[in-house]
């Protein structure tokens, strides 16, 4: 049998003992357990680029994989702790909006509110549900605990989502948004490989380019290497979404992009 995987991702960052915590309440209950970091550097209670970085990575393992997903800036209060279970997965996470981007690409069968004490790890600290509620249901589940056991049915309609930034068509022209810049500065957009293809074909890149809001046009090329030295360029990156890049260099600098920034996919003219 295939040892259990249990995924973490976290804004406790790795400087504290706080995942270290998580990962001794779930090997205490189940050793054999293969506890997975995905990130801890998420910004403190940016639950928008913690929904994005969740997304980017947790559709890569395995069925039957947990995912525990704690940025969490209403701990303690009234807001629902949840555990979401699709095809392939359950997602233990608040219903903050945390699972958007992940529930977009594998939607939910079914929710339930974590409200079952004996799941729990005693005393629940007020502050810290990652350890005592998340971590330590995470591990039950994989013991085998019964969906029914873990707390009331919640209607998926009433899951907690981020507004999601929608791709606008104009004439000839799809404009959309940066929704995370990753550690090298690079800006992934809203805008999907997908979403190009519909518009323009399966040749789409030789026949667009990409504005930006200092007027600038860029190329769409196949990778970084493509690209000149210290030059910005626009591809599809590994999530399959649309990103401005500069090789060997920081788009969010140089182009001054943040999430947010407007980003226009447009025919090229003949002459261009």
């Amino acid at each position: 049998m295939r040892m259990p995987i249990i995924t973490l991702t976290t804004d406790f960052g790795e400087r504290d003992g706080f995942v270290g915590a998580m990962k001794g309440v779930i090997l205490s209950l189940v050793p054999e357990a293969q506890v997975v970091d995905i990130a801890h550097d998420i910004e403190p209670q940016n639950i928008a680029q913690g929904a994005v970085v969740l997304a980017t990575a947790a559709l890569f393992f395995p069925p039957g994989t947990v995912h525990v997903a704690v940025v969490d800036p209403g701990v303690g209060s009234a807001r629902r702790a949840l555990a979401v279970q699709t095809e392939r997965y359950l997602f233990l996470a608040p219903d903050n909006g945390l699972l958007t981007y992940a529930l977009e690409e594998e939607p939910p069968l079914r929710a339930a509110a974590l409200t079952n004490p004996r799941y729990f790890r005693h005393p629940v600290s007020a502050t810290f549900h990652g350890r005592d509620i998340f971590a330590a249901v995470a591990a039950h589940w994989v013991r085998g605990v019964p969906w029914e056991e873990l707390g009331p049915e919640v209607p998926l309609e009433s899951l907690v989502r981020l507004p999601l930034p929608q791709v606008q068509r104009h004439l000839e022209a799809l404009e959309g948004e940066v929704i995370y810049l990753d550690r090298f500065g690079n800006a992934m957009t809203n805008i999907t490989a997908r979403c190009l293809e519909r518009e323009w074909g399966q040749e789409w890149r030789r026949l667009v380019q990409v504005c930006l809001p200092d007027g600038r046009s860029l190329p769409v090329v196949g990778s970084y290497s493509d690209g000149a030295l210290g030059e910005p360029l626009a591809l599809i990156n590994s999530a399959d979404r649309l990103e401005i890049a500069v090789r060997q260099g920081r788009a969010d600098i140089l182009l001054s992009l943040q999430p947010g920034s407007r980003v226009r996919v447009q025919k090229r003219t003949p002459s261009q």
